[in-house]
């Protein structure tokens, strides 16, 4: 019903937020490690969506909790991992600049999501809706071996890293340079 499906919606929304800032704050604490976060976070992902397609096609036994939190879930984690691709893309693509790296990431996840919504304008498909489960995990799917086959390196947090050992170097601390001035 509606209302159900509003209550999964508002629960998920609630989960994507929760989740995103828990793996913002596990991918800051394990520097150095985006590609592995990555794909523990799809292959859960992946999982979930798998749930919630076997049950949607009723080939495990549904209950409306088993649907709640596979769609949550799922949702929470695959929301979660946005950033993160974001983030490791502007790492590997390093002396382009962060703007023109989100710009076409925002826009070739615009036109995958424009695809998706156009396909319900076609009849055929539009009046059975039982391939949305699988057009899920694909996109989930396919998304695993791409980011496994991308060589991991950190070039912008390298250069971060030696521009801040260097400054603390040439600039020495005082107990002056900390105290605020009084004027």
């Amino acid at each position: 019903t509606d209302r159900i499906i509003g209550y999964i919606g508002i629960f998920s929304i609630v989960g994507n937020c929760v989740t995103s800032i828990l793996v913002s704050r596990i991918v800051d604490r394990l520097r150095g490690r985006m590609k592995a976060t990555l794909c523990i976070i799809m292959v859960c992902g992946f999982g979930c969506w798998l749930w919630m397609c076997l049950l949607c096609l009723r080939v495990i036994p549904f209950s409306i909790g088993q649907l709640y939190a596979s769609t949550i879930l799922a949702s929470s984690l695959t929301y979660s991992a946005s950033p993160i691709f974001f983030e490791f893309c502007v790492e590997i693509v390093y002396p382009v600049p962060e703007g023109i790296v989100g710009g076409f990431l925002t826009c070739l996840y615009n036109i995958c999501g424009m695809i998706f919504l156009f396909l319900f304008y076609i009849p055929d498909i539009a009046n059975y809706p039982q391939w949305i489960p699988y057009a899920i995990i694909g996109s989930t799917g396919v998304s695993l071996p791409l980011v496994a086959l991308v060589k991991e390196e950190y070039n912008r947090s390298a250069i971060d890293i030696s521009r801040d050992r260097k400054s603390t170097r040439l600039t020495p601390v005082t107990s002056r340079s900390r105290m605020p001035s009084s004027a």
